[in-house]
């Protein structure tokens, strides 16, 4: 369109130019729809290469974030075909690579699987982290990937025999009492982590051939060292939080739901996370059950939030409170610490909303759901404490790449590029917190 537009103009120049003395007639009718169409077609083109270079865009984040490949949205045009068959190859490319990498991990599953005896590992609080079929039959189903191993054993007899194992330092058979009251005969490695390995004969094999596992759970935060504005992103040592509450008024409303998850820069630690239930001390209104699921009956009998803020306290210190609109969930926090006369101190906070605004341009909005889909997050437990400082938790991790392009490296960094989203923050200044 632009060229035939300037073809137009050359040949008017040519044969006869528009002078616009006397008015407008066929010459200078003629000169404003070339100099339209050079417009429309500059537009046109700008337009296109704007959209193409922002699938590029995506594309490249995507590859940043860990490689989670996807096809541009909206095909149709040349240049996003061409987009789209790129991500194509490179996500099958990323795809065969992984599936040479995990052969080991899965030949050793299918191992696992086969194997008759029943073998069952547990993190040092019991936390089940790897469990095969045959485990699964021999503590009759009562088991399973990240439960507890005391929803099938009796704790004293289980904690005596690590015990034991320990202190001979080698693999010790044991008599394990279970819930129920009965006796299974065991053997029990005892982790560096402290962990334990469990094996066991399995006396019913129609569940064998499986493998639930997740060694992740063993993982634990490392210590923390003094937190500092030059604190590097990388080993930052933070805290996912979230709230679910009876309204969304920090000044009135109270907390019915707390979870907190640690974090170690970019590494989630979710077996240590906090989750809890909140006796709000009120009626829970109706529309905000509806949100968060959370009715009058659910929280009857649980604690009182002062006795969760003693327990969220420690997991606080020294650390950055992160969250997605964190700054509702601290105001919040304050005033319930405030009612209960307790100490509080607000821990420095990053908001993974300011981030996204300053980070990722041009979002439709800038709720949860949408930053985490454009960061290949996928949500769970959307509107419950911990799935959503869960969700809250691997947008940060799937930034800190963006963070570290846009050229911030520390804390301090961080907090100096949310400070730019000036208008979501007012926004939040003027909704009280």
């Amino acid at each position: 369109m632009a060229c035939l537009g300037a073809i137009g103009l050359a040949l008017l120049g040519l044969a006869a130019p528009p002078t616009f003395r006397n008015g407008i007639g066929a010459a200078e009718l003629g000169f404003l729809a070339a100099v339209g169409a050079v417009a429309g077609g500059v537009w046109g083109a700008a337009t296109l290469l704007d959209h193409h270079w922002s699938e590029l865009g995506r594309l490249r984040r995507q590859l940043m974030l860990g490689g989670a490949v996807t096809r541009p949205a909206l095909q149709g045009r040349e240049g996003e075909d061409e987009a789209a068959s790129l991500a194509a190859a490179i996500g099958e490319a990323i795809g065969r690579w992984k599936a040479k990498a995990e052969q080991p991990d899965l030949r050793l599953a299918h191992i696992l699987a086969a194997l008759p005896e029943a073998v069952l590992v547990v993190t040092p609080t019991g936390l089940v982290s790897l469990v095969n079929g045959a485990a699964k039959a021999a503590f009759a189903g009562r088991v399973g990937l990240g439960t507890s191993i005391f929803d099938a054993l009796e704790r004293d007899s289980f904690a005596a025999a690590l015990e034991a194992a320990r202190r001979a330092g080698r693999p010790l058979a044991a008599e394990l009492r279970d819930v129920a009251g009965g006796e299974m005969s065991a053997t029990l490695t005892c982790l560096e982590d402290g962990g334990a390995v469990v094996t066991c004969p399995a006396w019913e094999l129609g569940r064998g051939g499986t493998l639930e596992q997740d060694l992740r759970l063993h993982e634990r935060p490392p210590p923390r060292a003094p937190l500092t504005p030059d604190t590097p992103l990388a080993v930052l040592p933070a805290v996912s939080l979230d709230t679910e509450t009876t309204g969304l008024d920090a000044a009135r409303d109270r907390v019915v739901s707390l979870a907190a998850v640690p974090m170690h820069g970019g590494r989630i630690f979710g077996a240590d996370a906090l989750d809890r239930l909140v006796d709000p001390g009120r009626p829970i209104p109706a529309r905000s059950t509806a949100i968060h699921g959370i009715a009058d009956v659910m929280v009857r009998g649980a604690p009182a939030i002062a006795e969760v803020l003693a327990e969220l306290g420690p997991l606080l210190e020294g650390a950055v409170m992160i969250g997605h609109s964190i700054g509702f969930d601290r105001a919040i926090l304050r005033r319930e610490a405030e009612r209960c006369g307790l100490a509080w101190r607000d821990p420095v906070c990053i908001d993974t909303a300011q981030l996204a605004a300053v980070l990722l341009p041009g979002l439709a909005d800038l709720n949860l759901e949408t930053v985490a889909a454009e960061l290949g997050v996928s949500p769970v437990g959307r509107h419950t404490a911990l799935g959503d400082a869960l969700t809250a938790a691997e947008v940060f991790a799937r930034l800190l790449p963006l963070l570290e392009r846009a050229g911030a490296r520390t804390l301090g960094d961080a907090e100096a590029l949310a400070a730019r989203a000036v208008h979501l923050r007012r926004a939040q200044s003027q909704a009280g917190w």
